[in-house]
């Protein structure tokens, strides 16, 4: 199941040790442990990704392996597996130490693999949103890094500069080049102010789905109002947009626009022109290449390190060249290519769900019943794991339809309200059910759920709403 992923299987009976193995030796690289001490060892010496514990070993025993564990900042986040026997008493004094889950001897061997495969699930999310967490936030501090080099080498250029003004014996002669230099080194002020401004809004990248004939839309109609009062011609050349629906972060691309909009407008006098367009390059299967284009009076000094440093956090890159009197900005920005919005009129055959649900019970029950009906799903046992499986599929190009959700998990209305951040009600429905419909119907409805089942869910009343939903033609 998980490549490279190592188990320890820690238990002083032999024939134990060689039957988990069997079990697990096709998905996993086994390492085994006949005691508490070799097992420390091992934990130790190579890296150990999930661990089944027996807890009754003589000297050192199961439940002391797995405190030493959890008291070390090496070892304290590696799932353990405990093998017990059904005691509701030990259960509680291993969940206290830090038991990730149980194994109850005796236990069926499917059973076992499903416990094992869930935790180790959670285990490979939480590790690989942390990877990701870690590498956004070292490109973020590379960006901050060259953001404040600019602007100190912008300020120590305009500094040297008055101070020879200042040395020299011309006068008043100097007085223009002096305020020019002054104002210039306000405006490099006001920019790191903004960009302090920008880092307290959050100074991190969001992707999600996004639409991009909805940018260019909001940006001609912003600064065709904008220009019209100022008396400048404003000339969107309209590009064919051959990828509409797009996966990136959507706010900064425009932000990054108007920013650099915003420096010509301000440099642009009356009567004067300001151009933009837009060009879409396929560069791999699920990816393409934005380049933004603005045209007008620029000042080829500025360096507009704003623009420049949301560009790079999106990737990207921004260039400069001359035309005529004019000159040419060009930002490039990688995008991923999105999917179109599913068509309600699907029959239930064609349909992908995906069910969240913590509760093992119902989520198993609820798969039985989604199933039954031909639909095709996966299943998720929390709101990370889900967010993260949902965009896998999405940019794998098999998007969910719809998602079913516990309302009573953990997290759920946190996790329910990222969800619809991310997909509209255009990409994906979000279904959950409640027994206290009339009480919760309108909290639900606020935090983004689109259609309430009562609860239990039967077959039959699931059935009715999915064929509503889809609003199928002769099923």
């Amino acid at each position: 199941m998980q490549e490279n992923l190592v188990m320890l299987i820690v238990d002083d009976a032999e024939v134990n040790r060689a039957s988990f193995q069997a079990m697990f030796m096709d998905e996993y690289k086994i390492l085994t442990a006949k005691d508490g001490h070799e097992a420390m060892r091992l934990l130790h010496q190579k890296k150990i990704d999930v661990v089944i514990l027996d807890i009754f070993m003589p000297d050192l025993s199961g439940a002391q392996v797995l405190e030493r564990m959890r008291a070390d900042y090496a070892l304290c986040d590696i799932p353990v597996i405990v093998k017990t026997a059904i005691d509701e008493n030990m259960e509680l004094e291993m969940l206290e130490k830090g038991a990730d889950d149980f194994i109850f001897s005796p236990c069926e061997p499917a059973i076992i693999k499903n416990r094992v495969r869930n935790i180790v699930q959670k285990y490979v999310l939480r590790r690989t949103i942390l990877q990701k967490q870690i590498k956004e936030e070292q490109h973020v501090s590379r960006v901050r890094e060259r953001f404040v080099t600019r602007m100190a080498r912008m300020m120590k250029k305009d500094l040297t500069k008055l101070q020879a003004l200042c040395s020299t014996e011309s006068g008043e002669a100097r007085m223009d080049e002096i305020a020019s230099c002054a104002s210039h080194l306000l405006t490099v002020v006001e920019d790191v102010l903004e960009q302090a401004e920008w880092e307290q809004e959050e100074q991190r990248i969001h992707p999600f789905f996004f639409r991009l004939d909805q940018i260019t839309g909001e940006i001609k109609d912003k600064y065709s109002a904008l220009c019209e009062e100022k008396n400048i011609e404003f000339i969107v050349e309209e590009s064919q947009i051959r990828y509409n629906d797009l996966f990136g972060d959507g706010k900064r691309l425009g932000q990054s626009w108007c920013s650099m909009l915003k420096k010509v407008y301000d440099q642009t006098p009356s009567g004067g022109c300001i151009r933009t367009c837009w060009r879409q390059r396929k560069t791999s299967k699920d990816r393409v290449e934005l380049k933004v284009i603005v045209e007008g009076n620029m000042d080829p000094e500025d360096g507009y390190p704003i623009a420049k440093s949301m560009v790079e956090l999106l990737h990207g890159s921004m260039t400069f060249e001359e035309k005529g009197d004019n000159m040419i900005c060009a930002i490039t920005v990688p995008l991923r290519v999105g999917h179109e919005p599913w068509v309600r009129g699907r029959r239930l055959g064609e349909l992908r769900a995906l069910i969240v649900d913590d509760n093992e019970v119902t989520r198993q029950r609820h798969a039985m019943i989604i199933s039954r009906l031909g639909i095709a799903c996966d299943r998720a046992v929390s709101g990370a794991e889900a967010l993260h499986m949902l965009e896998g599929k999405y940019m794998g190009g098999e998007a969910y339809d719809i998602c079913f959700i516990n309302w009573y998990m953990r997290g759920a209305k946190t996790t329910i309200r990222e969800i619809r951040r991310l997909f509209s009600r255009e990409h994906m429905l979000i279904i959950c059910s409640t027994a206290e419909r009339g009480k919760l119907s309108k909290e639900m409805k606020a935090a983004g759920v689109d259609h309430i089942a009562n609860r239990p869910v039967y077959q039959e009343e699931l059935y009715r709403l999915l064929k509503e939903v889809c609003i199928e033609n002769g099923v």
